[in-house]
């Protein structure tokens, strides 16, 4: 695992996907979180909580709308997909005091938009527009 999150962090191929805005950059945190965790490297949740909030600046909007996923073919699977990371993010960088739940993007908005954003296309009468 040692070995695994240091080509994490070195190779070019994972830096470029610590880059991405989209879910691909969420997920390349989340896991680099959980290595780092599991290998008692708390400094490197750390690093990576402040990474997943920039990277909330740019995904999640005032509404909860997330567009670098409402482009993709399956708008509202890569939504959720892309909230299943931040959601792993936000429970690993708990655990070293790093509170990514309420934390407020420069438009205000945060995790719970995103979360009430998906949860209203839930009602059979609200469809899917994207």
């Amino acid at each position: 695992m040692t070995s695994y999150l240091g080509w994490l962090q070195t190779s070019k191929l994972a830096k470029w996907e610590s880059e991405a805005k989209n879910n691909h950059g969420s997920w390349y945190a989340a896991q680099v979180t959980g290595i780092a965790w599991y290998l008692d490297k708390k400094d490197v949740v750390s690093a990576m909580a402040a990474l997943q909030r920039t990277k909330l600046n740019h995904q999640i909007q005032d509404d909860g709308a997330q567009p670098e996923e409402l482009s993709r073919t399956r708008s509202f699977h890569y939504s959720y997909f892309n909230l299943q990371a931040i959601t792993n993010m936000a429970i690993l960088a708990d655990k070293v005091g790093e509170d990514l739940w309420r934390y407020r993007t420069p438009q205000g908005s945060g995790i719970a938009n995103a979360f009430n954003f998906l949860a209203s296309y839930l009602d059979k009468d609200n469809r899917w527009p994207y």
